[in-house]
């Protein structure tokens, strides 16, 4: 969480210098979640749909925060049918229809949206909103094939069907791997070429030798017989 809070700083003195720029400003809405400033993340996302009303994740990221907090639903829907229409094939999206839909009270046609989502993209989320849904269609038998499949933990209530995990996911404070933080751990950036395996002719390691931190530079090489960058710099 202060990780979220610091990176949401940054990005709020960056915005006081381009506060016209898209890109910033959804990762500032997205941060704004975490912390649970939905204030910011509206106005932040509308913001974006102004300057860039093509950004489909943008149109998406709203629909799906009103329907996830079951808030303005049909306003919800609108958005993310927005979202579909500039981006069709975007399975992240037909799960937030299918989330919608189900908010709405409309089971089958959630299904229809979920199933296709799932289908396509085998996403633990995505399973997550399916399983969910297919329980409270009565069909617990292929909730619990789907989250097994997903390898999703869920525990079963007797009110239903709530998760243990989302709340973490939602609000920032769920712990992954990434996440891992040791006494004297340290980070490496890689560059590789540009051209998918294609091969750094030079790089100048003295550029980056004065920066905060800086340990080495190491060039790294492709294994034989392995199919991937054939030199990278890290």
């Amino acid at each position: 969480a202060n990780r979220d809070r610091e990176a949401f700083d940054v990005l709020g003195k960056a915005l006081q210098a381009q506060p016209e720029q898209p890109d910033l400003l959804y990762d500032y809405a997205m941060l704004a979640e975490r912390l649970d400033r939905v204030d910011i993340l509206e106005t932040s996302l509308r913001k974006v749909i102004a300057i860039r009303p093509e950004f489909a994740h943008a149109y998406n990221a709203l629909g799906y925060s009103l329907a996830d907090r079951n808030q303005r639903l049909p306003e919800a829907r609108d958005l993310i049918q927005r979202a579909l229409q500039l981006a069709p094939d975007d399975l992240f999206i037909a799960d937030s229809m299918g989330w919608v839909l189900y908010r709405q009270g409309l089971v089958k046609e959630a299904l229809e949206w979920l199933r296709r989502a799932y289908s396509g993209r085998p996403d633990p989320e995505i399973a997550a909103h399916l399983g969910e849904v297919l329980w409270v269609s009565g069909d617990q038998k292929e909730a619990e094939r789907i989250w097994k499949e997903a390898g999703e933990t869920r525990a079963i209530k007797n009110t239903g069907t709530q998760r243990l995990d989302i709340p973490n996911k939602v609000n920032g404070s769920a712990q992954y791997a990434i996440d891992t933080r040791l006494p004297g751990m340290v980070y490496a950036a890689v560059k590789a070429s540009p051209v998918p395996w294609g091969k750094l002719k030079i790089f100048n390691a003295d550029a980056i030798k004065d920066q905060p931190g800086f340990i080495a530079v190491v060039e790294l090489r492709a294994v034989e017989g392995k199919r991937g960058q054939p030199d990278m710099q890290d």
